[in-house]
């Protein structure tokens, strides 16, 4: 599967952060009326030739990360649709780690989604979104709201069932047992 790459850059305070790269986890396949869990990754880049983000810690994060399956890919978009958002489990130390001036850090996590049946075509996007946690080094800008990077669903979520999804793979191994 081709991995789709989107570049958002983020001003916070003097900084130029951007979160890229990312993507689910291969051979992801969400069905739809299903709880189910999925992985992600994506990269955090700080621009800035000078200024570091500063590494926090106790209760402290600089990044809070938001996942949210939606018909839209752009952020004013979101308000009054009916989005899936999930707060997934990241690594404390990844939200709060240092990034050096011009440098980049992965953070990878883990979510639990239901797509809801009637809805299921309407979810063409999942979007991975920062904003500053409690006690950041940080700050983004009310005002600034390309803090995201999105896919498209196509490939990963399964809107005709679970059902149709075993036919599909029976008949794909008979193909390879002929």
């Amino acid at each position: 599967m081709l991995a789709t790459y989107i570049h958002v850059r983020l001003y916070i305070s003097a900084l130029a952060i951007s979160a890229s790269m990312f993507n689910l986890a291969p051979n992801t396949s969400i069905v739809r009326g299903y709880n189910q869990t999925f992985s992600f990754r994506f990269t955090i880049t700080n621009h800035d030739q000078r200024i570091d983000v500063e590494g926090v810690n106790g209760k402290n994060e600089n990044f809070v990360v938001t996942v949210v399956f939606s018909s839209s890919n752009v952020t004013g978009a979101f308000e009054g649709q009916n989005n899936i958002s999930i707060t997934p489990t990241i690594s404390v130390d990844r939200v709060q780690q240092r990034i050096a001036p011009n440098t980049s850090i992965e953070l990878s996590g883990q979510g639990t989604v239901l797509v809801p049946r009637l809805l299921c075509a309407q979810y063409q996007y999942v979007c991975v979104i920062l904003y500053p946690g409690q006690g950041s080094s940080i700050d983004i800008p009310e005002y600034y709201v390309d803090h995201m990077t999105c896919i498209q669903t196509s490939g990963y979520v399964n809107c005709e069932g679970i059902a149709k999804q075993l036919i599909t793979n029976s008949a794909s191994s008979l193909q390879y047992l002929v």
